[in-house]
């Protein structure tokens, strides 16, 4: 078959080795078969499970046959075995078996679920079909029994069905039977069977559904088919709570609701006795609903006996507890959340019993502190079960609810406490008005025991909770907070307002003595409780004993001194780390106490009918002056630590420097000056090297600020109001030179000194300018006095001129007040001429630069600082007079004559020296004054200002000016050498103005436009023939041509220049000239970018004009130009002629024959300058095209010129 020859002698060889290959995969498929049947059994032996078994060992594989002997003679034959592929793991010991995957679990296929799920559908809806159709054909027990007995039948069926291993189906048939079972309680009711129809409904449902619900368990527990259980214990809580609802009147709606819920609780409990099945949770979920609604229904139910509310909580609060033992049974086993849920819910029951029994049975007074006391009494008692260790937890989850009901019931008693003590404190605002015998109290006499007893009976019962739940120490706090507010709050009720404060103050003094003993350290939280009530009584101490004259002396004196105890004790009282920052806080309090005292002080003396003579009965001098003095004092006390010495300066120091400004502001008649200067000479005491540097920073502040406040006051009682501002300038100007001598205390000392300084500067500027009249009658002297305080305070840092402080820059604020000053002064006297004004600044100026330039050395070529001032200088020099130049020709002959000296002497001055670049600054003012006057003087004056000159007068001056500035400027090689033709542009522009003005006044528009347009495009067209600056270069070029396309549209606008052509044949011949200079210098440049503008501005206006207003010789031009346009381009070989005249001269010939054909006698340009195209086209391709054999023809008309110019002649380009 295949070819290969057998008669060899290898063939016994192959033969062999055919007879192993056989052998071998026998011996395969044998161990393939033996492995099949073993999974098979082991499959058939687990009911269709999954399972693994161990592959058998694999059986050893016979050795291969020798090879035969090769027979004697035969040549040997070269073979090459197969390789045989190794059995995975062969060979090595410990190899795990081979694993083969059982069959797949069985799974209900989707197709049986759906036809179960259909099959009990229809099943309903048949039973239902036909519970309607018996209504027809049969009686009421007929109808009852056929339903009750199919309902039989269904359960059978399913127990039937489950038997047969069916249990899909046994349960869905199960659920029919459940549908029926509920059909027939309905229709029973319904058909009014066996007289049902005389029950209440609750009654008749609640007794059907247990029926139903134990007829259902009864089924379950025989057939073992789940859906009966289900449905069974769905139905229980709900039949219990009917059946319990039934028992009540109908009229008592909430009792029978909460008696329901009550009852459907109930099956919870018994469901805790059985083992934990789904039908278990089922009911235990619906109980706990329900008792949870019983507690919250519980506070309507029986309204009719007395102590309601304790009988419903009471019961609720037994269910709960039940639960909660229930649940440690060991058929239990839930979830901790269940035990946690039902503590909280009795202890919340528990405790709400006794306190609304309380709060709805007795009177509000003895309620107010009654109810707490129950509630905290069952919180007591649920704390004490703490104890137990097996209970331990769920007692402490029903004393959380329990405790809070309690808080809760404390707060009406809390609120009478907080409402007298706020009718306590009402009592401030009656300042000296309540003797010290009068009555305080402002609750009624029946509800003052639970002022103070419903503080007690909290703090008692936190203490006895806390105790039992071993947090006593922990949360001292709580009960000590309870038991310090009933203290405050018994205040509240003292029968006199000395009774009051004495009671807080023995409240704020126990209080400190307490916490400053070892014991109250070991109680946590308990100092800051006794530090809050402390203060808390202090405080109120100080605001209640304005109320009365009679205790206002010795009760803020007692606040004082326990302020002084508070911070002598804070060491005793407070950690290491908190001692130091509540001392401050004491100190603080005490002198801020002392400041307000000094305060009142007078007022309490009016009071008291002791009244102290004026001025002294102005609280601000008692005030002030007290503090400043404590101040002075205090600079001597040296060995003050730093906190303290901060807590007693800060308070006194404000206090100061309040009143004395509030003095300042509204003087008193007299001495208002006293605490201003009594505050300066202590502020003075502390500006020494010894002291720290934080309150020598501060008084070197407050000195300038109280210098300048009592030297205004001074200004104001001995000179009157209108020197106020200057008695404040005097006082900077003092101060200023004062820095210099406290410069040896400090950089930041010199610092706040100044700043303040500066600052009282700025109020006498702002009296002085501001204000006006009223407080400074001579403004500019205010200003005159201030103009040195700058820079004197600028020299406090060293050379305010030639140093390197920052501060030296402080100094331009003197140059700026001196300007100021002048301005006022001439303000003043009415002075109306603007030099008056300009001048002196610019003379500031130029003396500051002049200065600056004289102390310091320049670090560059060209300083900026000093170039800044002289050129500001001449500005404000200049400028001004330059705006005002209008309406005066006598200032415009001065400028322009000035300028025009100071421009040539400006060539003969240095190029620049200490770094000013003089002459610059020289020549650039010079022409701004000559070309700034000119311009405006001549623009007035061509606007209708009266003048004997014509408009153009000054400008050509000014013009003049400025070429030869310009000129000089460029030969004498100045730098920067763009400024000449700058400078000429300029002057060019600007010298145009006015006449543009004149033209649009309508002045002899059409000769003015007609010199003023050609003039502009010759010097465009000189700028770009010539070389040499500053008339060449693209400055003057660009400037020349700018103004003349504005000038030139300008006037077409207008409309005053008629005819139009005066404007833009000017613009093209300038475009057109300059645009043939730079062809001639450049051959590379083409045609359209340098005459193609031209062109078009000197043709298209032209052309649009032929077609809405021709005339004549416009027409007759038109065609000329056009022409000559296109014969020059042919001629010099020019694309943009030829192009842009061939397209005009085109139209222009159509119009022109157009209206020809209409009748027009008006010669056309079209005619005879058409042939002159085709010349030139004939000589182009005869040219061109130079061994033609008919040199006459003409080949032009039946080729357009445009043709010649894609020819090429000896590699030469015909167009450009």
């Amino acid at each position: 078959m295949c070819g290969l020859q057998l008669a060899v002698p290898a063939a016994s060889e192959l033969l062999a080795a055919s007879t192993r290959v056989y052998e071998a995969e026998r011996g395969r498929q044998a161990v393939i078969a033996r492995m099949r049947s073993d999974q098979a059994a082991a499959f058939e032996a687990a009911g269709a499970a999954a399972w693994w078994s161990t592959a058998p060992a694999r059986p050893p594989v016979p050795a291969a046959a020798a090879p035969a002997a090769p027979v004697a003679g035969a040549a040997p034959v070269a073979t090459t075995a197969a390789p045989v592929a190794a059995p995975a793991g062969g060979g090595a010991p410990g190899a795990p078996p081979t694993v083969a995957a059982g069959p797949p679990a069985p799974r209900r296929s989707g197709v049986q679920v759906l036809l179960l799920a259909l099959g009990v559908v229809l099943l309903s809806v048949a039973a239902i079909v036909f519970l309607f159709v018996a209504y027809l054909v049969a009686s009421l027990e007929v109808r009852s029994i056929i339903i009750a007995s199919a309902s039989v039948l269904v359960l059978a069926l399913a127990w039937f069905l489950r038997a047969r291993r069916l249990p899909g189906t046994a349960e869905g048939v199960a659920s029919v039977a459940v549908v029926l079972l509920l059909l027939d309680v309905y229709t029973v009711r319904a058909n009014d069977v066996f007289g049902t129809g005389s029950l209440r409904v609750s009654t008749y449902w609640g007794a059907a559904l247990l029926v139903v619900a134990g007829l259902l368990a009864a089924s379950r527990l025989v057939s073992g088919v789940r859906v009966p259980g289900f449905a069974a214990a769905g139905i229980t809580p709900v039949a219990l709570f009917l059946l319990a609802a039934g028992l009540v009147s109908e009229s008592d709606v909430p009792t029978g609701v909460w008696l329901g819920f009550l009852a459907a609780a109930t099956a919870g409990l018994a469901a805790l006795f059985v083992r934990p099945r789904v039908e278990r949770t089922v009911v235990l979920i619906e109980s706990g609903a329900a008792g949870a609604l019983a507690f919250l229904t519980a506070i309507w139910a029986l309204p009719d006996i007395t102590w309601s509310a304790t009988w419903a909580f009471g019961a609720v609060a037994v269910v709960w507890l039940l639960a909660v033992a229930a649940l440690r049974l060991p058929t239990a086993r839930l979830h901790p959340a269940w035990s946690q849920v039902a503590a909280v819910i009795a202890g919340a029951s528990a405790a709400l019993a006794p306190t609304l029994g309380v709060a709805g049975e007795l009177e509000a007074a003895d309620a107010v502190w009654i109810a707490p006391a129950a509630a905290t009494a069952v919180a007591c008692v649920l704390a004490a079960f703490t104890l137990r260790r097996g209970i331990h937890a769920d007692a402490r989850n029903a004393f959380l609810p329990a405790a809070a009901v309690a808080v809760l019931a404390s707060v009406p008693g809390i609120q009478l406490g907080v409402t007298a003590i706020a009718g306590l404190l009402f009592k401030r605002f009656l300042v000296w008005a309540v003797p010290g015998d009068a009555n305080v109290s402002t609750t009624s006499f029946d509800s003052e025991p639970g002022v103070v007893l419903t503080p007690i009976v909290m703090a008692i019962g936190a203490a006895i909770a806390l105790s039992f739940l071993r947090r006593l120490r922990t949360l001292m706090a709580l009960p000590l907070g309870f038991a310090l507010f009933t203290v405050v709050a018994a205040s509240g009720i003292a029968s006199t307002i000395s009774v009051a404060v004495l009671i807080l103050l023995a409240l704020a003094t126990g209080a400190l003595a307490v916490a400053a003993t070892p014991v109250s350290r070991r109680l946590r939280g308990s100092i800051p409780t006794l530090a809050a009530a402390g203060m808390t009584a202090a405080a109120m101490t100080w605001a209640i004993a304005h109320a009365s004259t009679d205790i206002w002396w010795w009760a803020v004196t007692a606040v004082l001194l326990l302020s002084v105890a508070g911070r002598v004790l804070a060491a005793r009282v407070w950690s290491a780390a908190s001692a130091g920052v509540f001392g401050i806080l004491h100190l603080v309090v005490t002198t801020t106490v002392f400041a307000i005292t000094m305060a009142t002080l007078p007022g309490w003396a009016d009071a008291a009918h002791h009244p102290f003579p004026a001025p002294w009965d102005s609280p601000w001098m008692c005030a002030g002056t007290a503090c400043a003095l404590v101040l002075g004092g205090l600079a001597f006390a040296p060995r003050l630590a730093r906190g303290d010495r901060a807590a007693l300066v800060a308070p006194p120091f404000a206090a100061a420097l309040i009143a004395a400004t509030a003095l300042v502001v509204v003087p008193t008649p007299t001495l208002a000056w006293v605490p201003a200067m009594v505050l300066a000479i202590a502020a003075g005491l502390w500006l020494r090297p010894s002291v720290p540097v934080e309150p020598r920073v501060a008084f070197g502040a407050a000195t300038p600020l109280a210098l300048g406040l009592g030297t205004a006051g001074l200004a104001h009682q001995f000179a009157g109001a209108p020197v106020v501002a200057l008695g404040l300038a005097g006082a900077a100007l003092v101060g200023a030179g004062l820095a210099h001598v406290v410069r040896r205390l400090g950089a930041a000392t010199t610092a706040a000194w100044s700043a303040a300084v500066g600052f009282v500067a700025v109020v006498a500027l702002g009296v002085g300018v501001g204000v006006g009249p009223v407080y400074a009658a001579e403004p500019w002297l205010v200003l005159l006095v201030l103009t040195p305080v700058p820079v004197i305070l600028a020299g406090v840092s060293g050379d305010p001129i030639g140093g390197d402080s920052p501060l030296r820059h402080l100094s331009w604020l003197s140059l700026a007040l001196a300007v100021a000053t002048v301005w006022t002064w001439l303000a003043g006297d009415a002075v109306t001429d603007v030099e008056a004004y300009s001048l002196p600044l610019a003379a500031a100026l130029a003396i500051a630069g002049a200065l600056i330039t004289w102390r310091r050395t320049a670090a560059a070529s060209t300083a900026a600082g000093r170039t800044t001032l002289f050129a500001s200088a001449a500005a404000v020099a200049v400028l001004p007079s330059v705006a005002s130049s209008a309406g005066s020709e006598l200032r415009t002959l001065v400028l322009v004559s000035i300028g025009a000296v100071v421009v040539i002497a400006g060539q003969f001055l240095p190029e620049r020296s200490r770094g000013v670049p003089i002459r610059l600054l020289a020549v650039v003012a010079g022409w701004t004054a000559v070309t700034g006057a000119a311009l405006v003087r001549g623009t007035a004056v061509a606007a209708g200002e009266p003048s004997a000159l014509i408009p153009e007068f000054w400008p050509f001056i000014g013009f003049a000016t400025g070429v030869f500035g310009a000129i000089a400027w460029a030969w004498t090689g100045s730098r920067p050498a763009m400024l000449a033709e700058w400078m000429l542009a300029a002057s060019l522009v600007l010298g145009t103005v006015p006449t543009v003005v004149a033209i649009a006044y309508d002045d002899q528009p059409t000769l003015r436009a007609a010199v003023l347009l050609p003039a502009l495009a010759a010097v465009h067209i000189a700028n770009a023939s010539l070389s040499r600056r500053p008339f060449a270069g693209a400055v003057l070029g660009w400037s020349s041509l700018g103004a003349l396309v504005a000038w030139s549209v300008l006037v077409l606008v207008l409309g005053t220049v008629d005819p139009f052509d005066v404007t833009t044949i000017p613009l093209a011949a300038a475009l057109i000239g300059a645009g043939a200079l730079r062809m001639r210098r450049s051959p590379a440049l083409g045609s359209w970018p340098a005459l193609g503008p031209g062109l078009a501005v000197l043709l298209i206006p032209w052309l649009v004009a032929d077609w809405t207003d021709s005339e004549l010789w416009r027409i007759v031009t038109l065609g000329i130009v056009s022409v000559a346009a296109v014969v020059a381009g042919a001629v010099w070989r020019l694309e943009a002629p030829l192009l842009l005249g061939a397209a005009v001269l085109l139209v222009h010939a159509l119009n022109s024959s157009g209206r020809g054909s209409r009748g027009c006698t008006r010669p056309s340009g079209g005619g005879s300058g058409s042939r002159s195209p085709v010349r030139c086209s004939s000589r182009s391709r005869q040219r061109t095209n130079g061994n033609s054999a008919s040199p006459g023809a003409s080949c032009a008309r039946s080729q357009p010129c445009a043709d010649a110019g894609a020819s090429r002649i000896a590699g030469r380009r015909v167009l450009r």
